[in-house]
């Protein structure tokens, strides 16, 4: 159990290490700090304990509706501001059809090639949740994951979502993060599988535990969609991703030894890519699987 133990506080403090690596580069791109556009879709909130939030309002839905999907992300480097910022940027912001807003400041530090946004027309509305740890807090533990269960909560009675949610209205939930978030979005998977419906990481894996681990995770994932984006020479996050969806190669839809055989899941591998798959990832790619398990039902 120590050997495990040990094993999974190396697995985080790689990832933190590597983030703070990504965010250095980033700050030297294109010879200096950059400053980022005056607008975005990011909307900043607190919960009534007074914990800051991000939220996406999605455009082109008027008037209240049936079924509405959340989306609960994170950034790696334990879950910061400027991590969710570069998450928003290079994900979320260029698939979801989302009100821009004037942001509230600009002094946080992006690549200059901010990439532009594609047209993904879904059936029902996407909001996303930005979370952003409190000083302290890591996302993968007991206490972070029941932090981030209550911040949906407070997220869903934002007045900026009054207009779409009626009492009768059908909300699903999934969960999503990148590097040390994507540890935290399958482990929160995990502990709270009747209120996440899929799980994306772009990379992420089990922070193997007596809680998460194993047959745990086997039984808590049942019925769950699952993709994994991990980069060609992210040595780390590819073998755990091969190890725990059989080998999966490029583009192959595979079953996990992870969940029941009447779950579908796949890993993505990105040629050429580090551990950082953002810049190279495809918005058309999360398009599709934004459609794919927007209408997903699961039974834990």
């Amino acid at each position: 159990l120590l050997v495990r133990m040990l094993r999974s506080l190396g697995y985080v403090l790689m990832c933190l290490i590597c983030e703070v690596v990504t965010l250095r580069t980033i700050n030297t791109l294109g010879g200096g700090t950059y400053t980022l556009q005056d607008s975005s879709c990011s909307l900043y909130r607190k919960t009534e304990s007074g914990f800051k939030y991000a939220l996406i309002v999605p455009s082109g839905f008027h008037g209240r509706v049936n079924r509405l999907n959340v989306m609960l992300s994170m950034g790696g480097a334990g879950s910061s501001r400027q991590s969710w910022e570069d998450v928003a940027s290079r994900v979320w912001e260029r698939v979801i059809p989302c009100k821009e807003v004037v942001r509230e400041r600009t002094s946080l530090t992006l690549p200059t090639d901010t990439p532009e946004r594609v047209e993904c027309k879904t059936s029902t509305p996407w909001v996303v949740i930005g979370a952003v740890a409190p000083k302290g807090l890591a996302f993968y533990t007991d206490e972070g994951c029941k932090f981030l269960s209550d911040l949906t909560t407070s997220a869903l009675e934002s007045d900026d979502l009054k207009n779409l949610i009626t009492a009768d209205t059908q909300v699903t939930f999934h969960i999503s993060g990148s590097s040390s978030g994507g540890i935290s979005a399958f482990n929160c998977a995990v502990r709270y599988p009747a209120l996440f419906h899929s799980v994306a990481v772009f990379p992420g894996d089990f922070q193997e535990d007596d809680s998460v681990g194993g047959d745990a995770a086997k039984v808590s994932l049942k019925g769950k969609q699952i993709r994994v984006w991990v980069g060609q020479h992210d040595t780390h996050f590819r073998e755990m991703a091969e190890e725990q969806f059989t080998h999966a190669s490029i583009d192959d839809r595979v079953e996990s030894p992870l969940v029941e055989k009447d779950s579908s899941s796949s890993v993505r591998i990105i040629a050429g890519s580090g551990h950082d798959v953002l810049p190279e990832l495809d918005p058309s790619e999360v398009c599709l699987w934004l459609k794919e398990v927007e209408n997903v039902v699961c039974t834990p």
